[in-house]
């Protein structure tokens, strides 16, 4: 059966539709009385009403009227008080009504379904983003299933239509995005196969029961709904929960948990506040944030989702969030402020707080640290406000409020055993917080807000402070006295300020937004970001021995000679593989795009400096899982603590050099065996000690302050060494080179050999890289096989030092240059060679890549950093 859909414009056509409503309500449901021949209302007549017919060989089958905003009101509000409802949507309006179809074809849902998106298409084209209604509930059922439709109050007897009828929401966006094909004219229901007819049969999960389907009234509904609450609460201080009012400024990560969470608890009135929308990142931990609601007002979100908990819940919004000129009108009538408020926001926090105080509010804060919850109240009239607590005033900048607050919010700090401190920017306003946290900070505060609201034994205002680390199973709470200004609180005030302040911001560039359109060029951003990548790459001392230019889609790789003319870097190799190691940042990047990336490596006898053309083809290409992990992969030069790999990781790294087959991997896990190498390691390290040249180009790559390294961007940061205190001490005290000769003859100079010693015996494994040949060619697939390595350990957690001293030099001396050493080093590294050889089952066909260490060490301190293109750094 054909069935069109047409917009009703003309005076004819309208008549016509008001002819067929009379049929439907009154002449097939009568449903009332009417003595006139056709169906109208005052709404039919303005022009924000739109209607919409179904028609069959011309005759109209059904039949559905949207009207928009405007000073004439919403017709939906003669049959439902929408009033409440409608404040907490930010965005406009619209209805639906007079939604009818003929008896004989009643069956045909597809044809409904079709007419409510088209209505939905109207609505949205004249700048509606929500629809309410009142609909008979064998239509809710309908608009439930396949559209979203939430019941927003309980059902009721229409005294017009004398007919049960249920006030509804609908978004227009996920309507349409629910049922696109009616958009386009088409309808992409089809029967069930055993139904015989067109009805269109949606399969959804089965819902709870809506309130008009059960308890009718809000006491009613409230004595259900919160009935296993019973024999914690009793039904009076049930009864002085419902009547509370508890403010939530932000509505983010613990914001959102706490509404939830209260409102399941019993609590009938809230006042929330949030100008922001969810977005990707916030999903790992913030209750609103789903894909459906990506872009979509916070509070919005969260106010529809508490109402789904308690449709009579009354809930005042603040779409602007808490500003000072709001500030006395959002605390009116609270009897506690429960604090949701993102912690870089500290001046709107510190205004919440102090106004609260003097409104006599109590407050409460719960910071989500890790895996824990850090919990302080606030109560007016007994203990400390939040400035004198947290040792906070006007003449501090931001930087010192925030740490301030930091180190007042859990003075035990149990997080700090496993939080990456490289992870917190207080300047890029972010820090790592988990979900668990969250949902552990609205457990701790809707206990302590039930606890205030009915005036129960134990409540502990600030300075009593108490934290709940379920990760690391340890619970704190204790009394300061003094707070943060404590003896204890001020030296972790300035040991913290200090670590920040000498903090290195990486600088990382963002990952642009792929690019939906597989015709058109690359965006620039795209390319910059490929590049970006490959400058990521490990290379000797940091020197970044490599120049990308590009071309349409066509990079080139091309080597600077000029980087790096260490000792080490015999004929350029450990140049060539950097340079390899970059090319493979390049192609695994650009699979997230899902570009596939074609290398030429030489492709132009002419240009010895021109190693390498990659072309770049929009493809169905994958995402290879070691993309992820190229702005992760570091040198890690901590302490490892010896456990083995797990025989699936060491079966991963020997798989991920698969597409290079010249590549060899030795891994070395027996104990005995790591000994021998680690005495290999110090007798290789002495002799780098010893040697000026090497001293001297080490200490040239050394940066000795932040501003060095944020100038220069390459080599290393002192703390990236992970000496110590007394090793970079002993390094500052050695840059001149007579000093260190000096040490070198007291002994001191095999400190530094017996530290790479000692981290190749706390290693769970050792592992050396081969590749068969001796060209350019070799090395720079060898430098594409150890980043794969070496990506595939950080995807599998596991920490990596590249030991390169003793791999260079077997370099150096199979390349017959062995007269640039001294004859004592001549003896002591043939002396070396046989034992090498044999732990590592050495070809002499093949050429040494890299000697490295596995194992799993601690957050290193600081991280190096690099030149990155199209990037301000």
């Amino acid at each position: 059966m054909d069935i069109a859909y047409q917009l009703i414009k003309t005076t004819t056509e309208k008549i016509r539709l008001y002819q067929f409503r009379k049929q439907v309500f009154v002449d097939e449901e009568n449903r009332f009385d009417n003595d006139s021949d056709h169906i109208s209302d005052i709404y039919d007549t303005i022009d924000e009403t739109v209607n919409l017919a179904a028609l069959s060989n011309e005759k109209i089958i059904a039949a559905l009227r949207v009207t928009l905003e405007s000073r004439a009101g919403l017709p939906v509000d003669q049959h439902w008080d929408f009033k409440t409802y409608r404040s907490r949507l930010s965005r406009s309006c619209s209805s639906f009504g007079w939604l009818c179809c003929a008896k004989a074809f009643r069956h045909q849902k597809g044809m409904i379904k079709t007419l409510v998106a088209k209505g939905a298409e109207q609505a949205k084209e004249r700048g509606a983003s929500h629809i309410l209604a009142v609909i008979h509930p064998p239509v809710f059922d309908l608009l439930h299933h396949c559209f979203g439709a939430k019941q927003i109050g309980p059902a009721f007897k229409d005294p017009h239509l004398d007919v049960d009828m249920i006030p509804i929401h609908a978004r227009v966006d996920e309507i349409l995005d629910r049922f696109p094909a009616a958009i386009a004219g088409t309808d992409d229901c089809r029967p069930d196969p055993g139904s015989g007819n067109n009805e269109c049969r949606a399969v959804v999960a089965p819902s709870a029961p809506a309130p008009g389907t059960g308890p009718q009234g809000k006491h009613h509904f409230f004595e259900q709904a919160m009935s296993r609450n019973l024999g914690i609460l009793t039904p009076a201080d049930q009864e002085r929960l419902l009547n509370a009012r508890i403010a939530i400024p932000g509505l983010g990560g613990v914001g959102g948990q706490h509404l939830i969470t209260l409102a399941r608890i019993g609590i009938g009135n809230f006042t929330i506040a949030d100008f922001d929308t969810f977005e990707t990142k916030n999903i790992n931990r913030q209750y609103g944030a789903r894909v459906s609601n990506l872009d979509r007002p916070k509070i919005e979100v969260m106010a529809e989702d508490a109402l789904e908990v308690n449709p009579f819940l009354d809930i005042r919004q603040f779409p602007q969030g808490v500003t000072p000129e709001n500030i006395d009108d959002f605390l009116s009538g609270a009897d506690l402020v429960a604090d949701g408020m993102d912690f870089f926001n500290i001046e709107i926090r510190r205004l919440v707080f102090n106004r609260a105080r003097e409104k006599n509010i109590p407050v409460i804060t719960a910071g989500p640290l890790g895996f824990s919850a850090a919990l302080l109240i606030f109560m007016p009239g007994r203990g400390m406000g939040f400035d004198r607590y947290f040792n906070i005033s006007d003449d501090l900048d931001r930087e010192e409020k925030l740490v301030r607050f930091f180190v007042g919010l859990a003075p035990k700090a149990t997080q700090a055993a496993y939080i990456d401190p490289a992870a917190i920017s207080m300047s890029g306003e972010q820090g790592p917080s988990t979900g668990a946290g969250c949902l552990m900070c609205s457990g701790v505060l809707a206990s302590e807000a039930v606890r205030i609201l009915l005036d129960k034994k134990g409540i502990k205002p600030a300075p009593n402070y108490f934290q709940y680390d379920p990760f690391a199973r340890r619970f704190h709470q204790g009394y300061l006295p003094l707070g943060n200004r404590h003896p204890v609180q001020r030296v972790k005030t300035w040991m913290i300020t200090r670590r920040l302040r000498t903090a290195l911001p990486l600088g990382i560039p963002a990952s642009p937004a792929p690019d939906g359109d597989p015709s058109a060029p690359l965006p620039r951003a795209v390319i910059n970001y490929l590049i970006n990548a490959g400058c990521q790459a490990p290379s000797g001392d940091n020197c970044q021995p490599w120049k990308f230019t590009s071309e349409s889609s066509r990079l080139a790789l091309c080597l600077d000679p000029d980087a790096d003319h260490s000792f080490f870097n015999v004929n350029q190799t450990a140049s060539l593989i950097a340079c390899g190691a970059a090319i493979e940042n390049v192609c695994l990047a650009a699979t997230r795009y899902g570009i596939s990336a074609r290398v030429t490596c030489l492709p132009d006898p002419g240009r010895q400096d021109l190693l390498a053309h990659i072309d770049l083809a929009r493809e169905e290409t994958p995402e290879s899982p070691l993309s992820r992990f190229i702005w992760s992969r570091h040198t890690n030069r901590t302490r490892y603590n010896g456990r083995p790999l797990p025989d699936a990781d060491i079966d991963a790294l020997n798989s991920s050099i698969e597409g290079f087959p010249d590549a060899r991997l030795v891994l070395v896990r027996d104990r005995q065996q790591i000994k021998q190498v680690a005495d290999l390691v110090y007798a290789a390290d002495t002799i780098r000690s010893q040697r000026r040249d090497l001293h001297t180009h080490l200490m040239k790559m050394i940066r000795f302050t932040p501003e060095q390294a944020l100038l220069k961007r390459d080599g290393f940061p002192l703390k990236n060494l992970e000496a110590g205190i007394s090793g970079e001490m002993m390094l500052r005290l050695c840059r001149p080179w007579p000093v260190m000769r000096m040490a070198n003859r007291a002994g001191m100079g095999q400190m530094v050999a017996k530290t790479a010693a000692r981290w190749v015996r706390q290693s769970s494994a050792m592992g050396l890289l081969t590749i068969r040949g001796r060209d350019t060619n070799a090395w720079l697939s060898g430098g594409r096989a150890l980043e794969r390595i070496w990506l595939t350990a950080a995807r599998s957690g596991i920490s990596f030092q590249p030991m390169t001293a003793i791999t260079l030099f077997r370099e150096r001396w199979r390349s017959g240059r062995k007269d640039r050493f001294s004859m004592t080093h001549q003896q002591r590294l043939g002396q070396l060679w046989p034992l090498y050889d044999h732990i590592f089952k050495t070809d002499p066909a093949e050429s040494q890549i890299m000697l490295f260490r596995l194992g799993y060490g601690a957050h290193v301190s600081c991280r190096t950093l690099r030149y990155y293109q199209g990037t301000p750094v």
